[in-house]
C-alpha cells in the first residue's frame, strides 16, 4: 500500500542485518538499512507507486578507500487482482564490471 511496508528483502542488499528491525514496518523508517543516503530512494518510491510508472536510478557506492560500486536500482510498481497499484518491488544490479570496461573502452 502506500505505506511501502517492507515486506521481503535480499539479506544481502542490507547495510545491517536487523530481520526485526526492518520487516513490515514502512520503506521511509528503515531506508537507513538499504542505503546510506536514501532519502532519493524513498521519493523514487513513492513515486513509482503514486504514478504506476517504473523509475530507475544508479548510485555510485563506496566500499573502503578505493572501491567504488555502480549499482543500478529500478523500482517497478506491483498490482493486486484487480490492476490498481499495491506496491513497489525495488530491483538492483551491480553494474560496475560494465561500467569498468565502457570506461576503458573510451580511453
Amino acid at each position: 500500500g502506500p505505506r511501502l511496508l517492507v515486506e521481503a528483502y535480499t539479506p544481502s542488499s542490507v547495510i545491517s542485518l536487523e530481520f526485526n528491525v526492518i520487516q513490515n514496518r514502512p520503506l521511509d523508517e528503515v531506508f537507513e538499512h538499504f542505503w546510506q543516503d536514501g532519502t532519493d530512494m524513498v521519493n523514487l518510491a513513492h513515486q513509482a507507486y503514486k504514478h504506476n510508472e517504473k523509475q530507475a536510478v544508479t548510485k555510485s557506492i563506496e566500499e573502503g578507500s578505493d572501491i567504488r560500486r555502480h549499482v543500478v536500482y529500478m523500482f517497478v510498481p506491483s498490482h493486486d487482482a484487480s490492476g490498481r497499484v499495491s506496491g513497489v518491488m525495488i530491483y538492483s544490479v551491480d553494474e560496475t564490471e560494465r561500467f569498468i570496461k565502457e570506461v576503458e573502452e573510451m580511453q
